[in-house]
Order: C-alpha cells, then structure tokens, then sequence
C-alpha cells in the first residue's frame, strides 16, 4: 500500500453507522444528486454489505457504492473522493476492496458525468449505451400543463389501495431484478408521496414515487418513473404532483429526475410536455451487455446510486 494509504481504512456502511450514512448523504448531495431523506437505510435494504466510507486516520473522506443484484448484475454508484485526497490512491483502494466484496461478477453497471466515461472504459471496459438527462420540473408548472389532462385508459391511485406485493411484481417486471424489502422501505418513507396506475381490468400500468429531499428546502426527488406508455406517465405525474401540492413538505416546487431519454424517446417527449428544464446529462454504462429490464417503459430512474 502506498504511503499515502497507511491510515487509510475502508468502512462498511450499516443500519446503525449514523455518522456515516449522514457522511454519505452529504456527499451525495454537495455533488448536486439531491439524495433523500432516508435514502441509506432503504440501500441496505437492497445489498446490507452494499456501501463504504473510506476514512482516513479515522476522517470519513471517499465514499463508494457496489449494490449487489441477482445473476452476477452489480450496480457500482457514489464514486466520490473529497477535492483534497484525490489523485493520490484512495479512490482506487476503496473501488479495488468493494468490487472483491463483490464477486463474483457477470455484468456491472453505472451513471456517470461525461468527463468520467473515459476512466470507465479504461479502468472497467465499460461500454456507454445512452445518455440519462437530468431534468428540473416545477411542479406548479407541470400541473398547468397537465391541467386539462384526464385518462381514459388507467385510474391512478393512492399506493395504500394497492397490494403492495402486485406492485413489487410490477417493478421485478420492468426493472428485472426482485427488490421488494427496497421499495417496502423506499415507497414509505416519510415525505413520500407514491401514486399507482391500474388499468380497466384492474392491472397495474405503472408508478411514480416522489420523495422529500435530505437539504428540505431544495424539494424533491422524483424516481421511479415506470409505466407503459406516456399516456399514463402524464396520468401518474398529474396524480402524484397534485398530492405534492397539497400536502408536501417543502417550500420549493423543483422536483429532479433522470430520464433514459436516449433510450425511451416517449420520455424525452414527456419531459418537453411537462417543460421540464434539462440540466445536464449523465451516461449509462455496463460492462457485458445490458441488465434485465423493459427499458421501454423507464421513464426515470430510481436512483443513479441503485440502477
């Protein structure tokens, strides 16, 4: 190990590491993701061995995520080393213990900045497969526009009226990996708001999840998005932001999302409906070919840090 790396120690993240997961979510968020209130806690749900710190002599300074899915599917996110300590070996001391508690692997994943797509082609033979716009919808906005809109094809409904284990169901359906304990978790967190879509046979179409963001006042963070087409994607964001409206907990009306436009264009269409404000872009990457999924029907993502 280098000199630099001698105090160096790697730190699994668990339910009860209070600073660590709080180090975690700022980190998350002064790198402008707006994480969650919650977020942490809901990751371990998917992978309990998921997610480090690395500290050095003891001061949280790198951070790293290898979520763990079924077939050999890892989802590696929040590659983040403070300013200082970069360029000098902790990030890839902290990626190299991750990935080994990680094997064995099949296929890896991950969204990165364009500037970082080079270091994963070199250092994973990543492969881009298309660009994640980062889009800022006002939420009284998207309300106006979505005013007059009312579906014939799907009913939306509060998630307490659905059987939670259909929209599980749904969601191993259209993401293609079981995460059940995650969304139990992630769809009832406090400052959650979930709207569900049932067709006239009573067959769930789609779900949108908007959360609180960790810094309140900045707003939400909305993802999923699934659904079947954009006719109930606009279904669902009417149904859900007007329930923000009503009862939310922050002052802003901003709510962030990343959309696989470059892969679902009925996406890129709803976002242009609803003038959703693009921010930037972030690239999805894997190393075997593509994960499971009906990509066609993401219209956002949960989250960059979990797929």
């Amino acid at each position: 190990m280098c000199d630099h790396c001698k105090m160096f120690r790697i730190r699994l993240i668990t339910t009860t590491s209070t600073l660590l997961k709080h180090y975690y979510q700022l980190s998350l968020a002064r790198q402008g993701w707006r994480p969650c209130f919650g977020d942490i806690d809901c990751y371990l749900q998917l992978d309990p061995t998921g997610m480090y710190v690395g500290a050095l002599n003891d001061k949280p300074i790198a951070t790293y995520s290898a979520i763990k899915y079924a077939d050999g599917y890892r989802h590696l996110g929040s590659y983040i080393v403070k300013e200082e300590y970069q360029k000098l070996g902790y990030g890839l001391n902290l990626e190299e213990a991750c990935l080994a508690n990680s094997a064995p692997i099949k296929n890896m994943s991950l969204y990165t900045t364009p500037e970082m797509v080079r270091k994963a082609e070199k250092r994973h033979a990543m492969i881009s497969r298309w660009p994640v716009g980062i889009y800022d919808l006002n939420i009284s906005k998207a309300l106006d526009k979505l005013r007059e809109y009312n579906s014939d094809s799907c009913e939306v409904k509060h998630i307490n009226e659905i059987n939670m284990q259909d929209v599980c169901d749904y969601d191993t359906d259209v993401f293609g990996y079981n995460r059940i304990k995650f969304l139990e978790k992630w769809l009832n967190t406090p400052g959650a708001h979930v709207r569900v879509a049932v067709n006239k046979e009573g067959s769930i179409v789609g779900y949108v999840a908007v959360r609180l963001a960790f810094f309140q006042d900045e707003g939400y963070k909305l993802g999923p998005l699934f659904c079947e087409n954009i006719e109930v994607g606009k279904a669902l964001l009417k149904g859900v932001f007007e329930d923000v409206r009503e009862c939310g907990l922050s002052t802003s009306h901003s709510a962030i999302l990343d959309s696989p436009i470059g892969k679902n264009l009925d996406a890129k269409e709803l976002m242009q409906l609803v003038d959703g404000k693009c921010l930037g872009h972030i690239e999805f990457m894997t190393t075997n070919g593509l994960p499971k999924g009906r990509f066609n029907q993401w219209f956002a993502i949960t989250s960059p840090v979990c797929g």
